[in-house]
């Protein structure tokens, strides 16, 4: 090619290059930024039907942890209900117990007029008044909790 060929030649695709080229890259570029608009926008639904599935889920899981919390508060009131109950009745017992073994032993340290009969009934006279005064705390405290 020659200067001269080219002097003519550059204008002509110069010309052409403006006019067909640009506006085909122009039109690309175009094609292009509603493709990838429209991808955004798709992932952009996606991400709320996925966000509105969570939501979902997260009401679903407060639901079922209330409901467990629920069970699992009563199921504690229950036992505590029953633990309650059976202190109760220990103390009872041990009260008769106490009781019992304190007369007894107040009855023998009559009967014998021996100083270690004596002590003994000193001991578990103490031991019932000891047992007498904790069971009022508790139900002292019992009285003002309920």
């Amino acid at each position: 090619m020659t200067d001269a060929t080219l002097t003519i030649l550059l204008p002509a695709l110069t010309t052409i290059a403006v006019s067909v080229v640009l506006p085909l890259c122009m039109a690309g570029l175009a094609l292009l930024q509603w493709w990838l608009g429209a991808r955004q926008k798709a992932r952009d639904e996606a991400k709320t039907e996925r966000d509105a599935e969570i939501a979902e889920q997260v009401k679903e899981v407060k639901v079922d942890l209330k409901t467990s919390t629920d069970k699992a508060d009563a199921k504690t009131d229950a036992i505590a209900e029953v633990l309650n109950d059976v202190h109760t009745l220990t103390n009872s017992a041990m009260g008769l117990a106490l009781t019992s073994n304190a007369a007894l032993a107040r009855w023998k340290a009559n009967q014998t007029q021996d100083q270690g009969d004596e002590d003994a009934a000193i001991k578990a006279e103490n031991a019932l008044a000891e047992h007498q005064a904790k069971q009022r705390t508790v139900d002292t405290r019992r009285a003002i909790n309920d």
